[in-house]
C-alpha cells in the first residue's frame, strides 16, 4: 500500500479516492451518521471519478496506468463499504482493473511498483474467479510465467512457495468453470 501513499500525493485520482474511502469509514467508525463525513465521502468520490475519467484519455505508460489501476480498486473498496452486496466492487474489478489489467499485459507487471500491484490486485483475481464461477485471465500460460519468471531470474522480488498458490487456484477455477 506504500503505492497508494506516494500516488495519493501526486495524482488527483488516487488522493480523491483515498479520501472518499477515509471519510466513508470515519463516518462508519463513529457510530454517527453525520452528513458532513457522508458529504465529503461522496464529492471526494465524485472528484476521484472525474480525475480518473481525465486521466484515463491522457494515460500512455504503464506507470501512468498503474495509478488508475490503483484509483479504480480503491473506489471499489469505496462501493464495497456502500454495498454490502458487493456488486459495485465487482463492477469495478470487472470492468476495471481486470480490464486494464489485462490491456497492459504481463510483461508490464514484471518488476518494481507495477509488480507489487500485480501481488495485490492476484488473489482478489482468483477469488473472484472461485466465487463467481468465471475464468480467470491468470490461468493463461502468459500470467502464470509472470510467477515463474520471478523466481527464475532474481530480479523482482523473491519467489515464496505462497506466491504460486494464486497459479493453481486460477487454473482450478478455470478448469471448473470448463
Amino acid at each position: 500500500m506504500y503505492d497508494v501513499h506516494l500516488y495519493s500525493q501526486s495524482c488527483p485520482q488516487v488522493y480523491h479516492a483515498v479520501a472518499a474511502v477515509g471519510a466513508l469509514s470515519i463516518r462508519r467508525c463513529s457510530g454517527t451518521k453525520n452528513p458532513n463525513w457522508s458529504r465529503l465521502a461522496f464529492e471526494s468520490y465524485e472528484r476521484s471519478l472525474k480525475a480518473l475519467h481525465s486521466h484515463l484519455q491522457a494515460a500512455d505508460s504503464t506507470g501512468d496506468q498503474l495509478q488508475s489501476l490503483w484509483s479504480i480498486l480503491l473506489l471499489g473498496v469505496f462501493e464495497l463499504m456502500q454495498d454490502r452486496t458487493g456488486q459495485g466492487f465487482l463492477q469495478h474489478l470487472n470492468l476495471g482493473v481486470a480490464q486494464v489489467v489485462e490491456y497492459l499485459g504481463p510483461q508490464a507487471f514484471r518488476q518494481g511498483q507495477a509488480r507489487r500491484f500485480f501481488l495485490e490486485m492476484q488473489l482478489l483475481e482468483v477469488n473472484k474467479s472461485i466465487l463467481l464461477s468465471q475464468p480467470s485471465l491468470l490461468a493463461r500460460t502468459a500470467w502464470r510465467e509472470l510467477t515463474e519468471h520471478s523466481s527464475q531470474d532474481g530480479t523482482a522480488e523473491a519467489c515464496h512457495v505462497l506466491e504460486t498458490l494464486p497459479d493453481i487456484m486460477a487454473c482450478s477455477s478455470d478448469f471448473v468453470v470448463r
